[in-house]
């Protein structure tokens, strides 16, 4: 497997191109998505399980606005290493063609104190809070009134949703829909998950 060179998924390139198509109304299919998916469909979000073990992407079910993205990932993993009510730690790493297009680290405080992200060789400081409900919102600072978020809502104990969000003066738009299905519910080793955050 191999890295391609330009990656996509770049917090900037989501704050640039979705305000872009936020402004314009440059794609149909994106101004539909605009303030609609703040919850997951009409599914109940739970709070009782942890997130912890590894989790595929199920493509099929999931959605992405490509002219923001650039081409859907056909496959993905994300692997939570800790989920204990104080902190979550992930990497999410999507594919296509046997290439990474996006990968990431997060290693996150769920009380609101500073966390760091490691996006495609970026370090970016971010603050993630956890409702009463057990969604999680990780939020990168705002540029120019712009903000780019990602929430995390489990469904049940066999699914999730990671959506990631660009929200500013416009409006707000659902760049991509992650939809997980839980592969193992195993842990992590620490091996792992301290490789994963270099």
């Amino acid at each position: 497997m191999t890295v391609q060179p330009t990656l996509h998924r770049h917090v900037a390139t989501f704050l640039l191109a979705g305000a872009a198509l936020l402004l314009t109304g440059a794609s149909a299919n994106a101004q539909s998505l605009v303030g609609s998916q703040t919850v997951v469909g009409s599914q109940t979000v739970v709070g009782s399980q942890s997130l912890l073990g590894r989790w595929v992407l199920a493509p099929e079910r999931s959605s992405f606005v490509e002219a923001v993205t650039g081409p859907a990932p056909e496959g993905g993993e994300w692997i939570v290493s800790r989920d204990d009510g104080d902190r979550l730690t992930y990497t999410l790493v999507e594919t296509r063609d046997g290439d990474v297009v996006a990968r990431a680290a997060y290693d996150v405080s769920l009380h609101g104190g500073p966390s760091q992200s490691h996006v495609d060789g970026d370090v970016r400081n971010v603050v993630a809070v956890r409702s009463t409900d057990g969604s999680t919102l990780i939020q990168a600072p705002a540029v120019s009134a712009w903000r780019a978020s990602i929430r995390i809502h489990e469904i049940n104990a066999k699914e999730a949703v990671i959506e990631h969000v660009v929200s500013g003066p416009s409006g707000e738009l659902v760049v991509e829909r992650l939809v997980m299905e839980r592969a193992s519910p195993e842990l992590v080793t620490a091996g792992t998950e301290s490789a994963s955050l270099r």
